[in-house]
């Protein structure tokens, strides 16, 4: 018996012996992948990872006549430039139809683009046959742009036009297109003192909330 309890004290220290050993590689196996894995981190991991509590990313902007917009974007439009050129859409009249044609004005750079565009379209006045067939006493309420449609609530006088109902489909087109030539937007929905739009005039033209530009510009018959 006092044999077998020497042998197994004598394996013990055996064993022990090897400890420190275990314990430094190990430690050395730790620190490795804490400074691999820092990095990493410094490397362009940790740069992905917001530091605050914003999304990265968002497709809803909301703006009023003092808001800005930031996605409103121009692709014409450089770092420094003070001035941009855009373009309204108007109606270009003949004997039999209307077509809607690109016309360029000039403007000041701003955070918001969209709506000061549509003012200038809004208040452009006809020269020769060129034609502005939206009603010259519109104003817009508010402006709002998610997921790429622009929701634009106007004033009573939006549904006033002495055109009947060819004016309202030219007047709507000409807001599309003039709006679409932004990225931010693809398509526009109408309101009027913060309803939806339904339907324009007493003919009751449709209003098919979202409308979205055609692949070509439209022409419109008598």
């Amino acid at each position: 018996m006092p044999e077998k309890k020497t042998s197994s004290r004598s394996r013990k220290r055996k064993t022990g012996k090897y400890t420190p050993l275990i314990w430094i590689v190990t430690a050395g196996v730790i620190a490795f992948f804490i400074s691999y894995s820092k990095t990493l981190y410094d490397g362009g991991f940790g740069k992905l990872i917001s530091t605050n509590n914003s999304p990265l990313n968002t497709n809803t902007v909301k703006t009023n006549a003092a808001a800005v917009n930031p996605l409103i974007k121009q692709t014409n439009a450089l770092p420094g430039d003070k001035e941009i050129k855009v373009t309204l859409y108007l109606g270009k009249t003949s004997d039999t139809k209307v077509r809607l044609i690109p016309v360029e004005a000039v403007l000041p750079v701003s955070q918001t683009l969209l709506q000061d565009t549509l003012n200038l379209l809004i208040s452009y006045r006809g020269d020769g046959d060129i034609e502005n067939f939206i009603p010259y006493q519109t104003k817009i309420r508010s402006i709002s742009i998610t997921g790429g449609i622009a929701y634009i609530d106007f004033t009573d006088a939006f549904g006033q036009n002495s055109y009947g109902t060819l004016g309202y489909q030219i007047q709507v087109y000409q807001i599309v297109y003039t709006a679409a030539q932004f990225t931010a937007v693809q398509g526009v929905s109408f309101a009027m003192n913060g309803k939806e739009i339904k339907y324009l005039g007493g003919d009751g033209y449709l209003i098919h909330n979202p409308i979205y530009p055609f692949s070509s510009l439209p022409e419109f018959t008598y």
